[in-house]
């Protein structure tokens, strides 16, 4: 957990927080107007966790804009998009191993790890990350989650908060503005 003053042309302007999207302690309950996720969410092994801790942080009639990777433009563009009922079934057993069972084996049937076995997901984890390398950050790379549309959609839906607007600005992001109720 790192904190520092954000200063702006020497004056203090408040705290900078570097946190886990996950788990944004010290910051105080529905104290933001905006949270603002580039290039992220996708990141995440329980999305669902990020999008629940963010709804905390942010003030009633507050707003979420995300930018998401549109799947079509990049190495996404092989797998479906994950469903609701997906990420609620991995969100609902947040062990490593559950968490990362669906995700890796669809990883895997679509690129050249064949021989890994995605049914046993340590054994598979360990194959996987001795092929592309056990950097600190090896998971941080891959894309968790495989969002579209209907996804986003479905994920407002679940938190109760109003599609202002999804747009895809092409040729690699999906755009998406919502409201949290007041």
């Amino acid at each position: 957990t790192n904190e520092f003053p954000y200063v702006v042309h020497g004056v203090g302007k408040g705290t900078t927080y570097v946190r886990d999207g996950s788990d944004l302690h010290g910051l105080a309950d529905e104290s933001y107007d905006l949270v603002l996720s580039s290039h992220n969410l996708e990141h995440f092994l329980d999305p669902l966790a990020a999008l629940l801790e963010w709804n905390r942080v942010l003030r009633p009639g507050g707003y979420l804009f995300l930018v998401l990777p549109w799947p079509a433009a990049t190495y996404d563009r092989k797998r479906k998009a994950d469903d609701i009922a997906g990420l609620i079934r991995r969100h609902s057993d947040p062990s490593r191993d559950r968490l990362i069972e669906e995700p890796l084996r669809a990883i895997l049937e679509l690129t050249d790890y064949e021989a890994i076995d995605a049914g046993d997901p340590a054994k598979a984890e360990e194959e996987f990350r001795k092929q592309v390398g056990d950097g600190h950050f090896w998971h941080d790379r891959l894309h968790w989650t495989v969002f579209d549309f209907d996804l986003i959609e479905d994920l407002m839906d679940c938190l109760g908060w109003g599609v202002k607007a999804l747009d895809l600005i092409a040729p690699y992001h999906m755009v998406a503005l919502a409201q949290k109720p007041v």
